[in-house]
């Protein structure tokens, strides 16, 4: 029922609740301990919201249902795995001041159900194809769909860039390139989604969501590649990209 997954992993408890909606083909489940049921009720309302605008932006998600849960992650915010989202609990835990955060957290793993989960990649040597496209995802288009400015966002990530200089930085760098995690973290999370949006102007709303939706189309369970992300852009676009991808990427 689930179909081809990438990852497997299994959560077992017998003290969870559950609650779960239907969005389309999907059952969306969040479990969660009883004294959690306020943040487990609201993931799911992120989740079932979000899946529901990614479905129609960006193609189908594949699978019968998703699942969203709270774990002990460290300093990870969420995890992603086929069909199955794990999210720091401190986001659920109203004692520990985060709970403000699951909007974020919920919605961006959600995204990563497409970009990764379905279209893979190598995630060490090409990590701004699922991560700088799933941030982007969540970050600017859930905000621009839920009524809000992307702006401010805009404009905190390129002074965060130039504060650091990695303002002119290739997002499409491994991550053994990079001097340090906070480097890595400030292109691939900052930097990249950055790209995709001056990629959506530089397209027009149209071709850019086509690309978009062909590129999960043609990728779909298998691994996408920066060069392949190039050529359908320019496919897409019916002419050369650069100088525009030129001032992104290292490879061109």
């Amino acid at each position: 029922a689930a179909g081809p997954q990438r990852d497997f992993i299994l959560a077992v408890s017998r003290e969870w609740e559950q609650s779960r909606r239907v969005v389309g083909e999907t059952t969306v489940v969040s479990s969660f301990p009883p004294q959690w049921r306020v943040a487990g009720e609201r993931a799911l309302d992120l989740a079932v919201d979000a899946l529901a605008r990614f479905n129609d932006r960006f193609g189908l998600y594949p699978y019968v249902e998703l699942d969203i849960l709270p774990v002990t992650a460290g300093n990870f915010a969420g995890v992603e795995y086929p069909g199955l989202i794990m999210i720091n609990d401190g986001y659920y835990d109203e004692n520990r001041d985060r709970t403000a955060g699951l909007l974020d957290v919920v919605v961006h793993e959600v995204a990563h159900m497409w970009w990764y989960n379905v279209v893979g990649n190598d995630v060490l040597r090409e990590p701004w194809l699922d991560e700088g496209l799933t941030s982007y995802s969540a970050e600017y288009l859930y905000t621009e769909w839920s009524g809000q400015s992307a702006q401010p966002l805009t404009e905190a990530r390129l002074a965060q860039l130039q504060q650091l200089g990695l303002d002119q930085t290739p997002i499409d760098l491994e991550v053994t390139e990079y001097a340090d995690a906070r480097s890595y973290v400030a292109v691939i999370y900052g930097r990249a989604p950055l790209f995709f949006d001056a990629l959506r102007r530089e397209l027009g709303d149209e071709a850019f969501f086509k690309l978009l939706r062909e590129h999960y189309r043609r990728n779909a369970f298998g691994r996408a590649t920066t060069e392949g992300f190039e050529k359908l852009a320019e496919e897409i676009a019916g002419r050369e990209l650069d100088p525009f991808l030129s001032a992104w990427l290292a490879d061109k």
